[in-house]
């Protein structure tokens, strides 16, 4: 995740005057004027806690503030943890701010619960006006859209968090994921390409991280990850894991104390490239299906991540962290062959190739921040940043898919199915 440092100023319409109201020391944002212009309230937090993951995993907190323009004088109009943003006063001495759990009131004086997200209140107070994601099917199950994206050619399906289809495109299976503290186990759920027939195969344990799904290339065994994956204190163990499509034959395919995860199938279906994860260290690994033996992928890198094996059978595309930031790569699965393919300044991640091998799909964040990062990070948003694109699989011919202010990456790809 990429942090992202804010501050609260002042300006006069002309560009003069700037000044800073909140701290150096602090982010802060989402300002609102007091009804008589006197004052200015922000949420403030510190810097290290907000701004490097805290508040992904929901251990974070920012308190609401006030400060009077005039001379500076501040008071802290909340207390206790957890994260609350977008102050908006509803008097001269009333703020209503919004937290993870709904919408509080200084001075303790009620509570609404439920998913209010940027509220904000007509001049008289009496009507509140917010956003809500309304796609969901309960336990954060969302249901899929059709977008409109930036280029005609590639048609982009809204879908359920890390999908991967199967080899027909009739179907697929995604993880639907239970956020437990800094857990963020997860259910294996298989569906029909439109959303219908939605069935569980697999719920994991509230101790362990589940993601990754991956479909085999003959249609019968789905491959996923399943320990500890976004348990931020330390690098727990995790395997790969292998079940059969109704739910039945849960083998791991893996074993031993490092992370590893993030499997990608050859195209026929007798390897898997994953990803090992042993301290600050990550590597590639190759592993035969039928022996459960595995060689190390030598990339020249000690930070590599996300594999995904070309339809053709030729090269492997992957993340790594090897030049700074987050580039992605490709080499072939023999070790030969190594490049570069993407250049940005941002963050780029999560390849996945095209069903015939023409295209990588990724996730990028050479777009920017669009939002302040703390009020979109209250909306489950994993960051408050990235778009999809595609390029060339020689990382030619780039071409931006998305733009908004809130997260999409994990792109998979699907046949078109017809009946």
């Amino acid at each position: 995740m990429t942090p992202q440092y804010t501050g609260v100023y002042i300006v006069k319409r002309d560009g003069s005057s700037l000044r800073r109201i909140s701290t150096s020391v602090e982010t802060a944002g989402t300002p609102h004027w007091s009804p008589d212009g006197s004052r200015l309230g922000f949420y403030a937090g510190d810097i290290e806690q907000v701004c490097r993951g805290g508040l992904i995993f929901g251990t974070g907190t920012t308190q609401i503030v006030s400060v009077e323009i005039a001379t500076g004088a501040r008071e802290t109009l909340t207390s206790g943890p957890g994260v609350k943003v977008l102050p908006r006063w509803l008097s001269a001495t009333q703020v209503a701010y919004q937290t993870q759990d709904g919408i509080r009131f200084t001075g303790g004086e009620g509570e609404l619960r439920g998913e209010f997200q940027a509220p904000d209140w007509s001049p008289d107070h009496r009507t509140m006006i917010f956003h809500r994601e309304t796609d969901h099917r309960g336990d954060r199950d969302r249901d899929f859209q059709s977008w409109r994206g930036l280029d005609p050619q590639f048609a982009l399906l809204r879908v359920p968090d890390v999908s991967s289809f199967s080899p027909a495109g009739d179907r697929m299976v995604y993880m639907l994921t239970n956020f437990s503290g800094p857990i963020r186990s997860g259910t294996l759920v298989v569906a029909n390409a439109d959303g219908s027939g939605r069935h569980t195969i697999y719920e994991g344990p509230l101790t362990e991280d589940a993601t990754g799904p991956a479909w085999s290339p003959r249609g019968d065994t789905i491959l996923f990850g399943l320990g500890g994956f976004f348990q931020r204190a330390q690098i727990k163990s995790a395997q790969v894991m292998s079940i059969h499509t109704d739910g039945t034959g849960l083998v791991a395919l893996t074993q031993g104390d490092a992370s590893s995860g993030m499997p990608s199938w050859s195209p026929d279906g007798k390897q898997v490239v994953y990803r090992v994860a042993q301290g600050v260290t990550r590597h590639l690994y190759i592993l035969d299906v039928a022996t459960k033996k595995s060689r190390k992928l030598e990339t020249g890198s000690d930070l590599d991540t996300f594999p995904t094996w070309s339809p053709r059978g030729d090269w492997i595309a992957f993340t790594s962290k090897r030049d700074g930031d987050y580039e992605i790569y490709r080499i072939r699965p023999d070790g030969t062959g190594l490049k570069r393919l993407t250049y940005s300044p941002g963050n780029d991640a999560h390849p996945a190739f095209s069903p015939d091998g023409e295209w990588i799909a990724f996730s990028t964040a050479r777009q920017g921040f669009k939002d302040e990062a703390v009020q979109l990070l209250l909306s489950a948003t994993f960051q408050p940043y990235g778009e999809i694109a595609v390029m060339r699989s020689d990382g030619s011919d780039v071409r931006i898919l998305t733009d908004n202010s809130t997260e999409e990456g994990a792109p998979s790809w699907a046949r078109r199915h017809t009946e």
